[in-house]
């Protein structure tokens, strides 16, 4: 045994003693070193990850330091704003009131401010007008402008008159900051007075009957709403009305009136975009029934349709209306627009070019099937019914026509004499047509174009002998056509409607 191995501790001990105290120092070496790895990660974890966890910080810093690196800076000029505002403050009023509103409206917290190349969303555009230099001796250029509540409430139309009070915001043409809010201010300014008044399509509603889906953009009652109840007498004649309009009789110029009807007299305008079935099955016409009983009244709804009975249903009858033309005016009109179409159309002929080509008059003292047959009755239907009778040209359909006309029918106008037919619905539904007049005479560019567009291409007028011909046979219709024009006189005369 070696001097060394005398003297160790170790070796002193017992040989079971000596390997407990060996594992016993390895495992408190083991622990302080897991406890200063510990400590370690992070103290650097702490330095490395600062700038991930603190972006504020790092952001104040940078802002800091180029304060002091650059002599005038936007933080400066913030104190600036802020200073000249506590002097002049005893002497200005609110800048609420400057804008004209309360002073609860268009609040900013004192540290909302806006750095150069960030931009402010439109709300805080708004609301940072009062803080621009409107206080200070630079003040040039005054741009009046009505408060955010001030246009919420009033109409563009009333602003520009002036009927609404405004006050004045002062910029400072110098400044490219309040250059830039001075440019977005001036995108929410009121737009430039029309002659003629501006509508929404709020209550006009698209309805496609062979889509299931079209039902959820039809205007239902809701919980709360007036029930539409079958009674056995009238109830409010403003409930529900129905255009069950023909075809080629000016039916597309009067929709775009009603569009604006619609919104002027706030009632629902229910636009079928079926145009190519007028006579429907049953529980075609069943459906229709059920689905108008669950609208929201007033409504219109308007259709290329024969009369549907809505008694014969067990519903509430609503009322009719609709404009007739002179029968073989209408005719022509037709006859060339399945051809040619019209300025908002292009028709394609199904028939050869031969046949498309063929003049009104050709048809008519030739005896084509098209003109002699099939054209000679088509006004009486939309009066008489879903029956077939009602499309075959007699007696019996004619008598019907007029029994539901005087029955269901409140007015029906006159093509050839739009003004007073719309003077009488003026006067009988007032709730519908109030203003229909000025908007058939004064008509707004838009729609000078669009009754324009409605004006059926390439149509002449038939000879004399053409004319003799189809007056004989459109005998049943014609008379249907002076019994309405009688009717509308009479109408005319007892509302005191003159020439």
């Amino acid at each position: 045994m070696t001097d060394h191995e005398e003297h160790s501790c170790l070796n002193r001990l017992p040989v079971p003693s000596r390997k407990s105290v060996l594992v016993a120092l390895l495992v408190i070496a083991t622990a302080m070193t897991l406890v200063l790895v510990h400590v370690t990660g992070q103290w650097v974890g702490h330095r490395v990850f600062a700038q991930a966890y603190h972006p504020r910080e790092q952001v104040v810093n940078s802002w800091e330091e180029s304060r002091k690196n650059t002599g005038d800076s936007w933080l400066r000029s913030r104190d600036g704003r802020r200073k000249n505002k506590d002097i002049l403050s005893e002497k200005q009023p609110p800048p609420q009131q400057l804008l004209g509103g309360s002073d609860k409206e268009e609040n900013m917290p004192d540290g909302v401010d806006f750095a150069p190349g960030k931009m402010l969303p439109s709300n805080d555009i708004i609301g940072e007008r009062q803080r621009l230099d409107s206080l200070t001796e630079k003040h040039r250029g005054v741009m009046n402008l009505p408060s955010r509540s001030q246009t919420n409430r009033a109409s563009p139309s009333d602003v520009l008159r002036g009927s609404v009070p405004s006050k004045g915001i002062v910029l400072n043409p110098e400044d490219d900051q309040q250059n830039y809010l001075q440019g977005m201010i001036r995108k929410e300014m009121v737009p430039s007075p029309l002659d003629t008044p501006t509508f929404s399509r709020r209550n006009d509603h698209q309805w496609n009957e062979r889509d299931p889906k079209a039902l959820t953009r039809l205007p239902f009652r809701q919980k709360g709403d007036r029930e539409w109840k079958v009674m056995f007498f009238r109830t409010q004649k403003e409930d529900a009305l129905i255009f069950n309009r023909v075809g080629k009789c000016g039916s597309r110029t009067v929709i775009s009136i009603l569009q604006k009807l619609s919104d002027m007299n706030n009632f629902h305008l229910i636009s079928s975009l079926v145009y190519n079935q007028t006579h429907l099955s049953t529980s075609w016409q069943g459906g229709i029934v059920r689905i108008l009983e669950k609208v929201k009244t007033p409504y219109l709804f308007q259709r290329h349709l024969h009369f549907v009975d809505f008694t014969e249903f067990n519903a509430k009858q609503p009322m009719y209306i609709n404009i007739i033309r002179d029968p073989l005016a209408r005719f022509v009109s037709n006859y060339y627009f399945k051809r040619f179409g019209d300025g908002r159309s292009i028709r394609k002929y199904k028939g050869s070019n031969e046949t498309r080509d063929r003049s009104v008059t050709d048809c008519i003292v030739n005896g084509h099937k098209e003109c002699i047959t099939s054209g000679i009755i088509y006004i009486i239907p939309f009066f008489c019914g879903q029956l077939k009778k009602c499309r075959e040209p007699t007696q019996w359909a004619l008598d019907r026509a007029k029994e539901n006309v005087e029955k269901h029918f409140v007015a029906v106008g006159i093509l050839e004499d739009m003004e007073n037919s719309f003077r009488v619905f003026e006067k009988v539904l007032p709730q519908y047509f109030t203003g229909a007049v000025q908007l058939l005479l004064k008509p707004d560019e838009k729609q000078v174009l669009k009754n324009g567009s409605t004006t059926t291409k390439f149509k002449e007028k038939p000879s004399e002998e053409a004319t003799t011909i189809m007056k004989h046979l459109m005998y049943y219709e014609y008379e249907f056509y002076h019994f309405i024009k009688d009717r509308l006189e009479k109408q005319m005369a007892y509302y005191g409607i003159k020439r």
